[in-house]
């Protein structure tokens, strides 16, 4: 389950920082975000990074970038489920 932790901007598109605490997350999958106990919405995995190399997953506890699409408004410390 990741949290993020930062917001940046990278050529006008906004990556979402996460660090995995339990599972991963891999390019394509569908996520659920949640904003303490409420559902904010679903999104998917377009671009996954550790660092300056893209990746196809984000393992448990390891820190990356992701760009989701559809673009979901998310502030730091927010929960993201992922589920296929």
């Amino acid at each position: 389950m990741p949290k993020s932790w930062h917001a940046f901007l990278m050529k006008k598109t906004e990556v979402m920082g996460i660090k995995v605490t339990e599972g991963r997350i891999a390019k394509g999958d569908k996520l659920r975000l949640m904003r303490e106990d409420q559902v904010i919405g679903e999104t998917r995995v377009s671009t996954a990074r550790q660092g300056k190399e893209q990746t196809s997953k984000i393992e448990s506890g390891q820190e990356g970038g992701i760009v989701v699409s559809p673009f979901l408004d998310f502030v730091i410390g927010d929960v993201l489920i992922s589920h296929s």
